[in-house]
């Protein structure tokens, strides 16, 4: 009897892996990604620590294409960008941002001239640090 047990828990699993791998129609990425042949892989990022784990880890069917990574908020980015934010703390290259982020300390910003400007930024959970000026982020909790 555990035999049959056995061989049917193999049967459901590989026809369950093979479903997964058979996704349904073609795969639709960005003009930043690539399709990822066969199994779904892990991508590269811009400041891996300071990405939300559930990014980071997730197998994707598309990836960044090369001379590109993945930022905080699941954007493609040029890494030659993503590497100007390493001099700034806790900052990550943003494709589109506000010109009036959130500050520790202050009130939300009412009126913002600009609201999708592309540069360094604080990830979400973060937000200028007052005692910096605006060269790093502070956890904002």
């Amino acid at each position: 009897m555990n035999w049959r047990v056995i061989a049917f828990a193999v049967i459901c699993m590989v026809v369950i892996v093979e479903a997964r791998r058979r996704s349904t129609g073609p795969v639709k990425c960005s003009n930043t990604e690539v399709a990822v042949r066969g199994w779904r892989r892990r991508d590269r990022f811009c400041r891996p620590m300071l990405t939300r784990p559930s990014l980071r880890w997730r197998r994707r069917k598309c990836i960044c294409k090369m001379g590109y990574v993945r930022n905080a908020w699941n954007q493609c980015v040029p890494r030659s960008e993503c590497n100007r934010c390493k001099l700034y703390r806790r900052m990550d290259y943003n494709l589109c941002e506000t010109a009036c982020p959130l500050t520790c300390g202050y009130p939300i910003p009412t009126f913002c001239p600009m609201q999708c400007v592309k540069g360094c930024a604080c990830p979400p959970g973060y937000v200028i640090d007052p005692r910096s000026g605006t060269k790093s982020c502070i956890s904002a909790t």
